[in-house]
């Protein structure tokens, strides 16, 4: 089955990977293949990550990757696809598969039991509504200090629990409507947002109905998992890895410097150390059980960075989404009602309806875009329509070639 070119490249020919994503995955789900292959990376890093490590400065680089897979819409099967891999997983190494609960003292008490685990969240959008819950205080910081390797010391209901060194990797979905909805721009900036991997990418097929597993096939992706149940240490980078690694980090650092985005730049200081993580698993997963010492190699680096091609493009979306602050976030939301009403345009008490806003912020909104020629209304007061008149530079397509004949303001 053909699958997006990207995404391709950011696949090894060989390995539980490929297999997974081209012959599994698209098969059984319609969610995009680039959701597909951020889950299946967390799971092959799960089983590698209480035995390989890389040097990284005076530290050790696990390969704990936490990826967020971000569906265009409620209609992309976002939960199947951080379950069908953790279901593999779990077959392998039942213990390495976190609590269905996602609370502070079921966390905590699970990593006591095994240290090494993957915090499989199909719903994140009800998850990051209830972090902000008081029953679930203290849930956000915890995942922080999880991500980062932190010492965890807490004390719960009926004792006190010290994690000194634990491994924790996790796989997220949501729809970018709920991200939205949950999150604030600091969320993302340097706060638990920041410790994600965010993956996204297009339906490029549907299936009416799920469709079953190849024959065979599920069996032999368990086998592939098996084999990569142990490892031994990696070495860090060969002299190709190393040249492709810090030519893409200075690139990187240069167009997060021009893209002038708080978001853009905070989440690249945090994508360099996950590129690293992904290239070990890309190079496990190609050549698994091999001796201490083992280095990475300028093909795992490449499909690395393919994988960056992919979190970059996601990120000039959540950019485009999630807004600095209340009036972006409004205008935003205006914008895409009008827009996706199309050429009819929409009424404007249903466009007050939608919008969930109060009259006057709606007619200030409307005003505001009308004066940057982005919309138009046609008619008066109540019974009026507003249409999608995107000028030179507006979003979402190419200068109108005509005006249309509507008088551009306000309610």
């Amino acid at each position: 089955m053909i699958i997006d070119p990207q995404v391709d490249a950011a696949l090894p020919q060989t390995g539980f990977l490929r297999e997974y994503v081209q012959n599994y995955a698209i098969r059984v789900s319609d969610a995009p293949e680039e959701m597909a292959l951020g889950a299946a990376l967390v799971t092959v890093g799960t089983l590698m990550m209480k035995h390989v490590y890389m040097p990284w400065g005076a530290n050790r680089l696990a390969p704990n990757l936490w990826v967020l897979v971000i569906g265009p819409s409620t209609f992309v099967r976002k939960s199947t696809t951080v379950n069908m891999p953790i279901d593999l997983l779990a077959k392998v190494a039942r213990n390495r598969v976190g609590p269905n609960q996602m609370t502070v003292e079921g966390i905590v008490q699970h990593l006591h039991q095994d240290p090494a685990v993957v915090l499989p969240v199909p719903e994140f959008g009800v998850f990051l509504s209830m972090t902000k819950k008081t029953y679930a205080e203290g849930l956000r910081q915890l995942c922080m200090q999880l991500a980062d390797g932190d010492r965890i010391d807490r004390r719960l209901a009926s004792s006190r629990i010290q994690l000194t060194q634990h491994w924790v990797s996790c796989v997220a979905a949501s729809a970018l409507p709920l991200l939205d909805a949950h999150t604030t721009i600091e969320d993302w900036t340097g706060g638990f947002l920041a410790r994600f991997l965010p993956v996204t990418g297009e339906k490029r097929r549907s299936y009416a109905i799920p469709r079953p597993p190849p024959e065979g096939k599920r069996e032999a992706l368990i086998a592939l998992l098996q084999e990569r149940k142990r490892g031994t240490p990696c070495a860090g980078f060969d002299a190709k890895a190393d040249a492709l690694y810090h030519a893409w980090y200075f690139r990187s650092e240069a167009h997060a410097r021009r893209s002038g985005g708080l978001l853009t730049q905070a989440m690249y200081g945090r994508l360099h150390a996950a590129v690293a993580k992904a290239a070990m698993i890309y190079q496990f997963d190609m050549t698994p059980n091999r001796p201490a010492g083992w280095k990475i190699t300028g093909r795992a680096m490449r499909h690395a960075l393919a994988l960056a091609g992919i979190v970059e493009r996601t990120l000039e979306v959540v950019g485009r989404t999630i807004s600095l602050d209340r009036d972006q976030r409004d205008r935003n939301t205006i914008l895409t009602i009008v827009r996706d009403a199309g050429r009819e345009g929409i009424a404007w008490r249903e466009l007050i309806a939608r919008s969930r806003l109060l009259y006057m912020r709606v007619a200030e909104v409307v005003e505001s875009l009308a004066q940057e020629g982005l919309v138009a209304r046609e008619g008066d007061d109540t019974a009026a329509r507003i249409h999608y008149t995107p000028g030179r530079g507006g979003p979402g397509g190419e200068p109108a070639k005509k005006r249309p004949k509507y008088t551009p303001v306000g309610p």
